[in-house]
């Protein structure tokens, strides 16, 4: 049952990501490049840009609207 959950937990962007940038894993002579993680890892960059994205923009529109008041 736990290796049931834990399979279905891993394959979400952010565990990709943490797998491919761990520097302990990442330079094993035995790593090998797996599509399904890469895309993983850019879809966890994706949604990091896009919420720093959003937070930046939330931030000049407040600024605007006290500079105005």
């Amino acid at each position: 049952i736990i290796d049931i959950r834990w399979s279905s937990h891993l394959h979400r962007p952010l565990y990709a990501a943490a797998y491919y940038l761990n520097p302990a894993i990442r330079y094993l002579p035995t790593f090998k490049k797996n599509r399904e993680v890469e895309y993983g890892m850019l879809d966890c960059i994706e949604i990091l840009v896009s919420d720093y994205r959003d937070k930046k923009l939330s931030m000049r529109r407040s600024t605007n609207m006290i500079l105005v008041l």
